[in-house]
């Protein structure tokens, strides 16, 4: 055999060897209900390995079979899976309403209560469902503290700021 030949047959027992070391596992992540947990987190621990959950929960991911898939979402559970000899598996989170109460979500980004150094003002639906307004900022009009709802004019369809 040449030497070409040699390097050629190296090589693809190199790639052959390669594409062995990976499997595809692809699962369902659902809630204590039954219900798809769209979004959800699903990494293989020790590595940058990961993917998301879809609309139905779905997910699909290419690892190496040797470490447990981590499945993790905000307000649930973190739950390790051992996927040693599976190609398919489903997760079932469970709610953590202590978890829910160290996360303030404030439109542009999420941080813990422990960190926030601001003031923080919630409105409820209930509060403004029966006022006889036009739109939901007339509505939270005098309702938030820091918060100032004006018109550019005085106009019934003037712009609001």
């Amino acid at each position: 055999m040449n030497f070409r030949a040699t390097v050629a047959v190296l090589f693809l027992a190199i790639a052959c060897s390669v594409s062995a070391q990976t499997v595809t596992i692809k699962g369902t992540v659902t809630d204590a209900n039954g219900e798809p947990v769209i979004g959800a987190s699903v990494l293989e621990k020790g590595t940058k390995v990961g993917a998301s959950t879809d609309i139905d929960g779905n997910f699909s991911l290419k690892v190496t079979g040797k470490n447990p898939l981590v499945v993790s979402y905000v307000g649930m559970d973190t739950q390790e899976v051992n996927i040693a000899g599976k190609t398919q598996v489903n997760v079932v989170l469970h709610e953590n309403s202590q978890v829910l109460d160290e996360v303030v979500v404030i439109g542009y980004e999420t941080v813990r209560k422990k960190d926030l150094t601001g003031s923080v003002s919630s409105l409820s639906s209930k509060a403004i469902e029966n006022v006889p307004v036009v739109n939901v900022a007339e509505a939270m009009s005098g309702k938030l503290a820091g918060v100032n709802v004006t018109t550019s004019e005085g106009s019934p369809d003037a712009e609001i700021n």
